[in-house]
């Protein structure tokens, strides 16, 4: 899924539809038209620093085609809370269980990189921009 649209847009809203587990991400892109990146399975979600103005520095998504190494630490850091965490047995069998999920294809990673305001980090079944 191509994300480039993405790039230099304004994070605008956020919907969280608690029962059906959907997130719809309201974007604003450079060009003016608005889309929506709508996230559907969501079984963890952390958003910070959401502001007035939330510009987007890219949309990245790991799947059952990404290397571990290149997304690792992003997902320990949305099961732990927290970046520099050696982990240990508590969180040791959570990790293992989400990456075995992501490299079966059966949910992906996603982080929303701010240039300012909201960072998003989620694991969710599918992903889709309208």
């Amino acid at each position: 899924m191509n994300f480039s649209d993405c790039v230099e847009g304004h994070l605008t809203g956020i919907s969280v539809d608690e029962e059906s587990k959907g997130v719809d991400f309201s974007i604003r892109l450079q060009a003016g038209r608005s889309v929506v990146l709508s996230a559907r399975g969501v079984t963890q979600l952390a958003v910070s620093e959401f502001r007035e103005k939330n510009i987007i520095d890219r949309v990245n998504a790991w799947g059952h085609e990404s290397k571990v190494s290149d997304f690792q630490h992003l997902l320990v850091e949305l099961l732990t809370g927290q970046t520099d965490v050696a982990v240990d047995g508590a969180f040791s069998s959570l990790i293992e269980r989400q990456l075995k999920a992501i490299n079966a294809g059966e949910t992906v990673l996603i982080e929303i990189e701010p240039v300012y305001g909201a960072r998003v980090l989620m694991l969710a079944k599918s992903i889709a921009l309208q």
